[in-house]
């Protein structure tokens, strides 16, 4: 498998577009930031895709500081904070809310931690094979991993909503996939799959603005 600078910008061009779509249908402020995912991931694949060309050129440099931890700060922070709070805002059902309610300072947790790892032990990224591998002198704890990925995927397995449900379990898959077969470059590749797959946002849009037409917003 062959990634690339090509291969993030095209796919943040894609994605963006599929935000912009997702987010015509919001219907009401609560939808946002669930919709706004595809968005997101936008930007962190074009961080990465700067991140490429830094790494083609073997210079360091401070965009290529830049570019390392601006995409490690969508992948480490952003998302373990903002996955929980965004689907509980469109749940419907009490107890999975309350649920949500429980995981989302779960999550905060997780990114707080990371960003303060963040900050103590920087990361430094070097191209391996056809993917990109960040490291800095803290030595991941496998469970460590497996707590981000309980913040941002069971948040989705839990919702209600089957496009989400969909969603979760496919970013598990590829987060499996990843682990086994990318090990060295997990944070980029699984990133990579994860942006991909938030194109199921869309339908999870369009779905809504069916169940309930006459409540679809005007475009923005």
């Amino acid at each position: 498998m062959c990634f690339s600078a090509e291969a993030s910008f095209a796919l943040s061009a894609g994605l963006a577009a599929v935000g912009v779509m997702s987010l015509r249908q919001a219907k009401s402020p609560e939808e946002k930031p669930i919709l706004a995912i595809p968005l997101i991931f936008a930007a962190q694949q074009f961080t990465e895709g700067v991140l490429w060309l830094q790494l083609g050129t073997g210079q360091i440099g401070f965009l290529r500081d830049l570019s390392t931890h601006g995409f490690l700060f969508f992948a480490q922070i952003i998302w373990p904070a903002l996955v929980a709070p965004a689907v509980r805002r469109v749940e419907t059902e009490p107890q999975r809310s309350r649920v949500m309610k429980w995981l989302t300072p779960y999550g905060y947790l997780i990114a707080a931690l990371l960003l303060l790892r963040m900050i103590i032990w920087p990361y430094s990224a070097e191209i391996v094979g056809h993917s990109i591998r960040y490291e800095s002198d803290f030595k991941t704890n496998d469970w460590l991993v497996v707590f981000y990925a309980v913040a941002v995927i069971l948040p989705l397995l839990l919702s209600s909503r089957r496009t989400l449900v969909a969603f979760g379990a496919l970013v598990a898959v590829s987060f499996a996939i990843s682990q086994y077969f990318f090990f060295q470059a997990l944070i980029s590749v699984w990133c990579f799959f994860a942006a991909a797959l938030s194109t199921l946002i869309f339908f999870y849009a369009r779905q809504t603005v069916r169940q309930n037409p006459a409540s679809a917003s005007p475009p923005l």
